[in-house]
């Protein structure tokens, strides 16, 4: 696995962002595995904001790093056993 820096360097982020990308394509709703769908869809639940789909690009490319929020989003719409306990 090469991540976006390149090298064969694959860091934390790289690991999260590909899981990310991974899950929202292959998951049980195939509506969601278009960005822009996903995008729309994102609103709510956990998350009080909006995004684009530039950036959930940005997130799945580990072009920013993603926090608590849209990685329990990300469970949310795509009916994933939550996996971060710390809040």
């Amino acid at each position: 696995m090469v991540g976006p820096r390149g090298n064969g360097w694959v860091g934390c982020e790289d690991r999260i962002a590909w899981l990310l990308r991974v899950n929202r394509i292959y998951g049980r709703d195939e509506q969601l595995s278009v960005g822009t769908e996903f995008a729309r869809a994102y609103r709510g639940g956990v998350a009080q904001r909006s995004v684009d789909g530039t950036q959930i690009t940005r997130w799945e490319l580990a072009r920013q790093r993603v926090g608590y929020t849209p990685i329990r989003r990300y469970e949310q719409l795509l009916g994933l056993r939550r996996t971060i306990w710390w809040r």
